[in-house]
């Protein structure tokens, strides 16, 4: 029943929650991306997480062998057929980087990896639906690099609350799929300050 209740509001979300982007109506959330985060936040503040097998799941995802290369090559797809190639680098370049600066500060690692499997499979397959994320090729790396930030800070977050750190993926996509217009105005902000700085128009 709860399941069918979370494939209802992803529909739901995708019919109803809409905006006007370059002069066309789209959706604006990721509707699996919202349906989850929804769910996941009503889980934690209700105290009903026991409900799920996300925990299992999550872990169910370390047991393949070659899972990275896997999703890596199922990625190739997607990338091949959206583009959204600069999603899934900015995403894991920064969660890449976040996680030496913090090992460096810390003295000792925040966690086992940079990302886990579940979250390789956020950043190569979730979070770049092409309706819900920028157009443009330097507006996505941006869109990657916020995704990132975000999931890092839900991370900490969610360890300081003593809730399930594996939420950290989902519950930061309905955030970032609003923040779209903003990155477009940042990678804007960066093209210009680049052609005044070297005098060529960026490559992306």
């Amino acid at each position: 029943f709860l399941q069918l209740l979370l494939l209802a509001s992803a529909y739901l979300a995708k019919e109803f929650l809409t905006w006007d982007r370059n002069g066309r109506r789209a959706h604006i959330f990721n509707p699996s991306g919202f349906a989850l985060a929804v769910t996941g936040l009503l889980l934690m503040l209700t105290g009903n997480v026991d409900l799920t097998y996300g925990l299992d799941l999550t872990w169910s995802f370390s047991l393949p062998p070659h899972f990275y290369e896997v999703i890596f090559l199922l990625g190739l797809v997607v990338q091949f057929l959206f583009s959204t190639t600069w999603i899934t680098a900015g995403a894991a370049f920064t969660l890449w980087f976040l996680y030496g600066a913090a090992e460096w500060w810390l003295g000792t690692p925040l966690a086992p990896q940079p990302f886990d499997p579940a979250v390789f499979l956020g950043l190569t397959l979730l979070v770049t639906d092409p309706v819900t994320s920028p157009r443009r090729p330097l507006s996505k790396f941006v869109f990657g690099v916020t995704y990132g930030c975000g999931i890092f800070v839900a991370y900490i977050l969610l360890r300081l609350t003593h809730q399930p750190s594996y939420f950290d993926k989902i519950i930061v996509v309905p955030f970032l799929n609003l923040m779209v217009p903003w990155c477009d105005s940042i990678a804007d902000r960066l093209r210009i300050r680049w052609i005044a700085l070297v005098g060529i128009p960026l490559p992306i």
